[in-house]
């Protein structure tokens, strides 16, 4: 019996979800129980149209069901998916427009890294873990501090309804829609990165309310620990500290009010008060300044601007651009990453026209050390003078 055949159907077996039975999956993708019980057994061989139609009906890498090895190039990913309070659930209605998004960004990591994209370093499975790595007051570098740590990237554009985490081949990227609320972006990250360290992208199919659970346990003990919180004296805390804890935390009035809750930690009047504002108007009106010596206006401004504004990893960026020297990859891809016209790419990377014999000999000419540093360049030069 074939061995190889043994390992493609042990492979689509381990793949089989737990509500799918084999009969099931037959039907879902145009196979006779009985011809698809041969393949799986090696009695028969599966033809390319089954086994192409058995990856997509099992949301399986094609490359490994038939080898056993990753395609290094493979796309899994992982999305924010909103409550919905009418139905009861967690839902991401924007997941048809955003896969035109998510398909370009792999597309440019196709092209930038054509043999297999780099893979990213191990992330810690748990919150305390990952705090230790990123070290102290990580979230105001959140996203640099995550590439520099962990080798995964962290792209920000505009046009997504939702965040997303993505693993192309073994590397980790995680992407985040454009948004001036920086607090939002910060849970986002935490969020996503949290899928990626859980295994969520690793092929099987968790239950989208377990794993979203999971991440938003995750992030709430990354960004707000319970030893952290509890440090505080919350039943004294005035307004002005509030601001101050809130700053440094770098979340949400709402976020900090639904782990004060969880937390069951008792809160004074004024700042329970000030946690039903809106966080930039309560930091925006904060007493004492917030960063140093800037006011609080322009520093909240600031975050917000970073915050939204288009952001591409350096790895990507580098390895893109020297496809584009090369005349490897299309400058206009390498214009999309970079936020600016085509033409301007086109400009950077002009060839200079080559030099004309006349601009040789002046240059030559002009420079004595060249002028007779051998006969027959001497007698050229001669030659080209009275010419």
């Amino acid at each position: 019996m074939d061995t190889q055949l043994i390992e493609v159907g042990q492979r689509i077996r381990s793949h089989l979800p737990a509500e799918m039975t084999q009969r099931g999956l037959a039907e879902a993708v145009g196979m006779k129980p009985d011809a698809l019980s041969r393949a799986l057994s090696a009695q028969r061989g599966f033809t390319l149209s089954e086994i192409t139609r058995i990856a997509r009906a099992l949301d399986a890498d094609l490359t490994w069901l038939l080898t056993g090895a990753p395609n290094p190039h493979h796309l899994e990913f992982a999305a924010r998916h909103a409550w919905d309070p009418q139905r009861k659930e967690r839902s991401n209605p924007g997941a048809r427009d955003d896969a035109q998004i998510l398909d370009r960004i792999a597309d440019l990591y196709r092209r930038a890294f054509p043999g297999s994209v780099p893979a990213s370093g191990a992330i810690p499975a748990d919150p305390q873990g990952v705090r230790a790595s990123l070290g102290p007051d990580f979230v105001r570098t959140f996203a640099e501090s995550i590439e520099a740590t962990f080798e995964i990237d962290v792209i920000r554009m505009a046009g997504l309804s939702t965040d997303y985490s993505l693993r192309i081949g073994e590397r980790g990227i995680i992407v985040l829609n454009s948004n001036p609320s920086w607090f939002r972006s910060n849970w986002s990250l935490a969020h996503e990165l949290a899928h990626l360290a859980l295994g969520h992208h690793d092929g099987s199919r968790h239950p989208v309310k377990a794993r979203e659970n999971d991440a938003d346990a995750f992030a709430a003990e990354l960004l707000l620990p319970a030893e952290q919180i509890r440090a505080h004296d919350w039943s004294a805390m005035s307004e002005s500290e509030l601001t101050q804890v809130l700053w440094t935390l770098g979340v949400s009035t709402r976020a900090l009010l639904t782990r004060l809750r969880f937390l069951e930690v008792a809160v004074s009047a004024e700042a329970g008060a000030a946690l039903e504002s809106s966080t930039p108007a309560l930091l925006r009106g904060a007493p004492d300044p917030l960063d140093g010596a800037r006011p609080n206006r322009r520093a909240v401004a600031d975050r917000q601007q970073q915050a939204s504004s288009q952001r591409f990893p350096l790895a990507l960026v580098e390895a893109l651009t020297a496809r584009v020297e090369s005349g490897e990859a299309d400058p206009g891809e390498l214009a999309f990453v970079l936020g600016v016209d085509i033409e301007d790419v086109l400009t950077t990377f002009e060839v200079e026209e080559p030099e004309t014999e006349a601009e040789a000999v002046d240059r030559l000419l002009d420079d004595p050390a060249h002028r007779r540093s051998t006969p027959a360049l001497g007698a050229w030069l001669d030659s080209r003078q009275q010419a």
